[in-house]
C-alpha cells in the first residue's frame, strides 16, 4: 500500500496540478516524501519489535518444551521391559532416537510461527494485489495450483528420500556401537575389516539419499522459478496492455477533472499488483522449509511419543502396590515355571523349571546368550 501510494505520489501528474500550483509543487513533493519516510520507518520499527519478540518466545519455548520431552523419553525408556527392547535395536536405538529428538525440537520452536507468519503474509499481499488490479492478480494466479501440485508431489519425495537416510544413518551408528561395546571380541576374531566396511555402506547410502534429497531440492527450486519467471512475462504483457487501454485521452481528461486517482489502470497500480502476487507466492515457498520441518517432527514424533505413551506392566518408578515388609528370609522358589517373551512366543525361555534358593545361598547362573539368565 505505501509503495503504491509513493509511486502515484510522484508520477500522476495530473493529481499533483490539481492538488497544488507551480510554485508550491517543491514544497509538497517534499511533504510528501517525508510523510512517506516516516510511515515506512515506523512500519520497520514495528517489525523489529514483533520479529525479536516471536523470535524469541518460540524458540524460549520450543527449547524448554524439547528438553522436557527429552528428559520424559530417558525415563520411559529406562522403565519399559524386555518385550519393548526385544522390537527395538539396542545398538541402533540411541542414534534413531536421538536423530528423532532433534526433528522434533526443530518442528516444536520457531519453524511453527514462521509458517504461521508466511501463511497471513501471503494471504494479506494477495488480498492487496486483488483490490489493485483484479484481472491481473487472477492472470498470475493461474500458475499457483500448479506450482503447489509441483510442491507437493516434490516435498513428497524429498521426505521419503530423507527418511530413508535416517534410517541408514542409524543403522551405521549401531554397527559402530556394538563394535565399540565388544572391541576386543572384535580384534580377537580380527573382525575390523568386516564392521568397517559394514559403517561405511550405511554411510555411503546415507550420504547418496542425502545428495539424492539435495538435487530433488534444487530441482523444484529451478521449476518454480521457470514457472513463477514465465508468468511475470505474461503479467507485465498484459499490464502494459492495461497501461495503454487505461490512457485515452477521454480517461486522462476525466482523471483531471474530477481529480480522481483511480479512475483508470495506473502504471503504479500493475506495479504494486505484480509485487504483491510475486510476495504472495515467495511467502507461500518459504513455508515449504518450515512445512518440510514439521513434516519430519511429526514422522519422528511418531515412535517418541509412542513410547512415552506405552505403559509396561511393571512399572518401576511407580510408588503405587504393596510394599514388602521387613523380616523377610530371602528364600527365593521357581516352581513349574512356564515364560516365553511376547515377540517370540514360539520359543519358550522357560519349560517347567524348577529352582529354590535358600537363604545366604550363593548361585551362579550360566547358560548362552538368551537362555534366560537375565529374565531370572
Amino acid at each position: 500500500v505505501l509503495l503504491a501510494s509513493s509511486l502515484d505520489t510522484f508520477s500522476n501528474m495530473s493529481a499533483l496540478m490539481t492538488k497544488v500550483d507551480g510554485a508550491g509543487l517543491m514544497e509538497y513533493l517534499q511533504q510528501e516524501l517525508f510523510n512517506l519516510c516516516i510511515a515506512f520507518a515506523v512500519v520497520g520499527l514495528i517489525c523489529l519489535v514483533t520479529g525479536t519478540l516471536y523470535v524469541s518466545i518460540w524458540t524460549y519455548t520450543g527449547s524448554k518444551i524439547g528438553l522436557r520431552i527429552q528428559n520424559q523419553f530417558v525415563r520411559a525408556s529406562m522403565n519399559q521391559d524386555a518385550a519393548w527392547f526385544d522390537s527395538n535395536d539396542r545398538e541402533a536405538l540411541p542414534t534413531k532416537m536421538g536423530t528423532a529428538l532433534v526433528h522434533v525440537n526443530n518442528a516444536i520452536g520457531k519453524q511453527v510461527v514462521d509458517v504461521y507468519s508466511n501463511a497471513i503474509s501471503a494471504i494479506g499481499c494477495l488480498c492487496v494485489a486483488l483490490m489493485l488490479n483484479t484481472p491481473l492478480s487472477l492472470v498470475m494466479l493461474c500458475v499457483v495450483p500448479v506450482v503447489m501440485i509441483i510442491l507437493a508431489s516434490f516435498n513428497f519425495c524429498i521426505r521419503r528420500v530423507k527418511k530413508r537416510a535416517g534410517k541408514e544413518i542409524a543403522e551405521a551408528g549401531g554397527i559402530a556401537t556394538e563394535a565399540l561395546a565388544g572391541i576386543k571380541t572384535v580384534a580377537s576374531l580380527c573382525a575390523q575389516p568386516y564392521f568397517r566396511n559394514e559403517y561405511q555402506h550405511r554411510v555411503y547410502e546415507s550420504a547418496r539419499q542425502s545428495i539424492r534429497a539435495t538435487f530433488l531440492s534444487g530441482l523444484l527450486a529451478g521449476i518454480t522459478g521457470a514457472l513463477f519467471y514465465m508468468t511475470y512475462t505474461f503479467a507485465f504483457y498484459i499490464g502494459t496492455t492495461q497501461v495503454v487501454s487505461g490512457a485515452d485521452y477521454k480517461l486522462i481528461i476525466k482523471c483531471f477533472l474530477t481529480g480522481e486517482d483511480q479512475c483508470r489502470v495506473t502504471g503504479a497500480s500493475v506495479m504494486c499488483c505484480i509485487y504483491g502476487v510475486i510476495l504472495c507466492v515467495t511467502f507461500f515457498g518459504l513455508m515449504g522449509p518450515g512445512l518440510s520441518v514439521i513434516n519430519l517432527g511429526r514422522s519422528a514424533g511418531v515412535d517418541v511419543f509412542a513410547t512415552l505413551m506405552r505403559k509396561p506392566t511393571i512399572d518401576p518408578s511407580s510408588e503405587k502396590g504393596k510394599r514388602i515388609e521387613a523380616g523377610l528370609q530371602g528364600k527365593i522358589t521357581f516352581k513349574n515355571l512356564f515364560f516365553f517373551y511376547p515377540n517370540s512366543p514360539n520359543r519358550p525361555i522357560f519349560y517347567n523349571f524348577n529352582l529354590t534358593i535358600e537363604p545366604g545361598q550363593s548361585v551362579a547362573l550360566v547358560g548362552p546368550s538368551g537362555s534366560g539368565k537375565s529374565t531370572i
